[in-house]
């Protein structure tokens, strides 16, 4: 299980993520604020984001799930987005 967006140009092997005991898959990224596009990637297949704030038409004919990273004092996310996901493929 993978996330990869716009951040890190769509790089499936940049940001793996990690099991934890309860089985929910993890990963803290630091940001800049900012909208980034990302799915999940897992068992070579594209996952939505359960979580996702929006949802961006691709060129893929598909969607990619948005979040938005706000600066630290500003309401919503800090300069750090944390994804968690559990996956059962």
């Amino acid at each position: 299980m993978s996330l990869a967006g716009d951040f890190n140009n769509w790089d499936t092997q940049a940001g793996p993520m990690h099991k934890a005991p309860d089985g929910v898959w993890h990963l803290s990224v630091s940001l800049k604020p900012g909208r980034y596009e990302h799915r999940f990637f897992a068992d070579e297949v594209w996952c939505d984001d359960p979580a996702a704030q929006q949802k961006a038409a691709n060129s893929m004919g598909t969607e990619n799930c948005v979040r938005i990273v706000f600066k630290s004092g500003e309401s919503g996310l800090p300069g750090e987005a944390c994804w968690a996901r559990r996956f059962d493929g």
